[in-house]
Parts: C-alpha cells; structure tokens; sequence
C-alpha cells in the first residue's frame, strides 16, 4: 500500500457528477475555456499581522461591497488539467510491476465516459484508461472505500503518427490526485471521502488534436459500517421519521448522529419500540448513545423523528447516521457533513460551540468571505489545527500546522479555553471557502473526545479584561488651571497585557490618600493621541468610546498623559496618580 500523503482530505463524502468542458479552436490550437469562478479559485490566502489587518479592514471599509451576482457555483472539477500541472510540487509515487496488480473490476469499461453524456467526441488520437487496485487489502466487499488507491495507467496512440504534445486530467477534485506514477506511465488517487466520483482523461497529440475523453464513473464507500438518511425540509415545523434496526450483536454501544449540513436548525427525538421518548436534540453535529437493552438482543427498533425548528429554503439539509459508538467520529465528519458558518462579529455574535474537538477525523465548515477576516479556533488542545481549502478542488490554501505558520499557535489570553489557533487571513469577498480543523496527531483513543471548541470566523473575537498603571511621578494641581501632564506607561510588549487591547472606561486612582472632591475635572490623552478625554464635574471615569467591530478604538498600550484641575478645596494637590482602565482585546491576541 502506498501511504496517505498529509495533503490529501480526510474521510467523507464528495458529490461530483459528470462533468461538460468546452474546448475552443482557434487558429488550429486548443483551448480550454473557464469561467471568472475558475480563474479566481486557488489565490492564495495571506496572512496579517495586527497592525496590516487593522490597516487593511480600514481599506475594505472604504470600498463598495461586491455584488452578491458575481457569485458561481462552477467548479473546477469542471475543468480539464495537464497533468503536469497537477502533479507540480508532488513526488512521483514508486510502485513496481503495477500492470501485475488487481486490476479495478468494480470499475467497468460500460462506465466509462461518452459522446452521451454531453462531451463532443474527436476521431484522433486515441486516449487509453485503465484503472488498478493498489491495495486490494482496502476494499470492502469488493467495493471502492475511502482507504483505497487507485492506479491510472494511461496510453497514447495516434494513426497520423504525431507525438503526444499533452495530457489532460479532470471530474475530480485535485487534492484527492497524490502524484503521477514512477515512469510516467500514469498517476494515483486517493478519493478519502465516500461518494460518486467521475476520472477523466484526454491527450492532444502535436498537431493540436484532442482525442475522445475517456473516463470512468464508480462509487466510493466509507471503511466504516454505518446507516446514513439523508433529506431536507420543505417546510417550518416538518417532521420526518425513521425507523431503524440496530444490530445489537454486532456491537454493546449504538451511536445516533444528526449533522445540520444546511442553514435550517433540525431537532432529533429518539423513542424505543414501545414509544418512550430516550431523547430530544438539536444543532449543528450531535450525537446519542443506546447501551445494549439486554444481554441477548440483536435486532432493536428505535425510530428517529427530525423537525425543522427553523426553516431556510436556500439551504435545508441534514444527515443522520446509525452505527456503532466507536464509528461515532467518522459518522459526524468528513466534507458530506460540512456545517455552514455564520461570520462572527462581536454586535451579532455566531459563536460556534462544538461539542468534540476532532482526533481522528476533520471537521469540515463552510462560510462564505467577506475580505479580511480573523479565524479563532479556542480549543483545550495544543494539537487542533486548522485549514482554509478551496471549495471548487479542495485545495489547501492556508495550514495552520504548516511550520510556516508557528505564530498561529497560541496559548496566552485564551480565555477559558487552554489554546487558541489564531490567524488574520486576506480572502476574496463573496467566495466560499471551507475550514477544516483537526489534529495532525492522535489525542486520545476514545472513540470520541467530548470536549467543547469555539470556532470564530469574521471579526476578532473579543473579552473584556482590566489593568491599573500609575505614574512615575507626583502630579501637582490648583484650581486655576490644569497642570502639567504626567506620564503613564501601560503595557508590557504582550505579556501580560495584550498587544490587542482597546480602552473602554477609565478610572482615576492615586497611591495617595486623597478625596473625590478635591479633584474638580482630570484629563487624559491616549497613546499617540493629539487630543484630550477630559471628565464630568467632579467625575472619576472617563468614557474613552470603545465601539463593537470598529478599527477606531484605541490601544491602551504605550504612554498616556494625565492632568488635572484641582477643586478649590482642594488646591493645591499632589499625588502619585494611576488609571484603572476596562479594555477589551482580541482573544488569543
């Protein structure tokens, strides 16, 4: 068997479907034509410091929104690659006597791709297709599953006697294709999310001929055994029911699964055969568990009742999934199960909670990008990890575990939580995207690790916290005037302070003992400020203005100044003063 390279998907469902490419002659070359989508896919996503991301929010601020009609829903699967290109950056992948290995007989030739299916056939040359098992151990009941490797060995002839000039592949995603066999003599692909998958392959010889697409449509089934219903709502308050055999002699612990992989909110109740009720649930990925009812069961009744707490009609699916506790990670991940994200801003919230922190499997979302954003990932583990893909090929456009990326990492100003992936992406307003997280190593050997992450994608998300700084100095005041400024240094390059922090309210203090009263009116001016905060008659506080998902509150760190108008009771005055200052600041920082 040929390992699993780290770029490929992890386990789960892709739906692609036959694809229609259109090739233009033009002045007797070949072109493959692509849409605006197609071009813009793959750009590469940059990540931010603080003070770029503050700048750049502050441009996208100023910039008219784009349209909601330049979105596509094209794909890139719908369009034919070079092989060269797609194998750029990938090692070849070595395997000896491949022609001797088990050829894929799940994959029949009447399968294969044709002039039926939409695709404009050439008389010459000739593209050849044969597709081998690379680890026979993997199938199941003699099916493609999710852990297979497929060889594509690929031929080339032409009755004109031209050369091949190029080779193009296509109907699948990229990230599933690991790399072109030793010797050219073609490639390999891992297709890691169960589902119906479309290969195709064309040659253009030298004269700029393309010859007929050949290719093969099959079906790639999990490793795991498991039930899987798959609907949607049409309505508010539908209800639609299940009823399912579980096989208790196969397993002492069944797990029940519901994934929201639409914009609607379905609820879950479970009842036994004689009607009671075992549980009610909703959210995005939840999960039941039924202990064994008896030491001699085998086939139990339960049925599954799901309901439409909240209806979408742009998006109402769901999934549930029936199977043993210790399949309940794969059941609830992997791309079939992606969970749409609401962009996070601190006025509306849209914190997602989840209720596993995923170990074996990835956790797949998906959102849809509004220009620079921040992604915060709280979790209690230092391995979670996260990944920007690309929606059309699933290309990974940013790793946080890439060694690129340690700044990502974080474990200070997490909150409640141990750890934070923090990072200020740059991303294409109006595009989809998908987040994945993981680990890219094992955490526990439970069958699931139910520990709750935060999962943020949008605005900075954001705590409150306070801090008190006091001058180096006696300030001196009368009631005639303010006096001169002192200076107050707040902030301690991140360590204990953020770096992120933003002032709210402030309050005078004083290491001396002195009255309210004697002080009639006081002053500050921010770090970096031209201007003054001054307060109420006889106020201690001042209210600096901070303002939820804005760029123009300000930084507590560096030096403050203070002055002071003493009251006539109070003049003259001296003392040491302070601010204690409420600030809020960027979790993980």
């Amino acid at each position: 068997m040929i390992s699993k390279r780290n770029d490929s998907i992890g386990k789960k469902v892709v739906r692609c479907t036959v694809i229609v490419f259109a090739c233009l002659m033009i002045g007797g070359s070949t072109r493959i034509i692509t849409t605006h989508a197609e071009e813009a896919s793959n750009q590469a996503i940059h990540s931010l410091s603080y003070e770029e991301y503050q700048e750049q929010i502050k441009v996208e601020a100023e910039r008219d929104k784009v349209s909601a009609s330049m979105k596509s829903d094209t794909t890139n699967a719908d369009v034919m690659r070079t092989a060269a290109e797609l194998a750029k950056g990938k090692e070849n992948v070595i395997c000896e006597n491949v022609e001797a290995l088990v050829p894929a007989t799940m994959i029949q030739a009447s399968n294969a791709v044709s002039e039926k299916d939409g695709i404009k056939l050439s008389a010459a040359p000739v593209a050849g297709l044969q597709p081998i098992v690379l680890n026979e151990d993997s199938l199941k009941n003699g099916q493609i599953t999710t852990d297979t490797q497929l060889a594509w060995l690929w031929s080339f002839s032409d009755e004109d006697g031209d050369t091949l000039l190029n080779r193009y592949l296509g109907g699948f995603p990229s990230a599933y294709y690991l790399g072109n066999l030793n010797n050219n003599i073609g490639f390999v692909t891992q297709f890691s999310n169960p589902g119906h998958y479309t290969v195709l392959y064309q040659v253009m010889d030298t004269s700029g001929e393309l010859s007929a697409v050949v290719g093969y449509e099959f079906e790639v089934v999990p490793v795991e055994n498991y039930q899987v219903f798959e609907n949607s709502f049409t309505a508010l308050n539908e209800i639609q029911d299940y009823n399912v055999e579980i096989d208790f002699s196969e397993m002492n612990t069944a797990a029940i699964c519901l994934v929201n992989t639409g914009k609607s909110l379905p609820s879950m109740t479970i009842k036994d055969a004689a009607g009671t009720t075992l549980t009610t649930m909703g959210g995005a990925k939840r999960w039941f568990f039924i202990n064994k009812p008896a030491p001699d069961a085998t086939s139990v009744s339960y049925t599954i009742s799901v309901k439409a707490a909240s209806f979408d009609s742009t998006a109402s699916g769901y999934r549930v999934m029936v199977g043993d506790k210790k399949d309940v990670e794969p059941m609830l991940s992997g791309l079939e199960n992606t969970v749409w994200l609401d962009l996070y801003t601190e006025t509306l919230g849209k914190n997602h909670f989840t209720l596993y922190t995923p170990n074996k499997d990835e956790s797949w979302y998906r959102f849809t990008a509004n220009g620079t954003m921040v992604f915060t990932l709280l979790t209690y583990y230092s391995q979670t990890r996260f990944q920007v893909r690309d929606v059309n090929d699933l290309t990974i456009l940013f790793d946080s575990n890439d060694s690129a990326n340690a700044d990502v990492h974080k474990s200070k100003f997490c909150g409640p939580y141990n750890y934070a992936e923090k990072a200020r992406l740059t991303t294409t307003i109006g595009q989809d995207y998908y987040l994945v997280i993981y680990s890219p190593s094992l955490i526990s050997t439970e069958a699931i690790i139910e520990k709750t992450m935060n999962v943020t994608v949008g605005k900075p998300n954001m705590l409150s916290k306070t801090t008190t700084a006091y001058a180096t100095s006696n300030i001196r005041a009368n009631s005639s005037g303010f006096s001169s400024a002192v200076n107050i240094s707040v902030g301690d390059n991140g360590s204990t302070i953020p770096r992120t922090a933003v002032a709210d309210n402030i309050y005078l203090k004083s290491l001396d003992d002195i009255k309210p009263s004697m002080i009639e009116y006081w002053r500050v001016s921010v770090p970096g400020g031209t201007s003054w905060y001054t307060s109420k008659y006889f106020f201690l506080s001042i209210q600096i203005g901070y303002v939820k998902d804005a760029t123009t509150n300000k930084n507590i760190n560096g030096i403050w100044q203070m002055s002071v108008r003493a009251s006539t009771s109070g003049s003259p005055l001296s003392f040491r003063p302070g601010i204690y200052i409420d600030y809020h600041y960027e979790i993980g920082d």
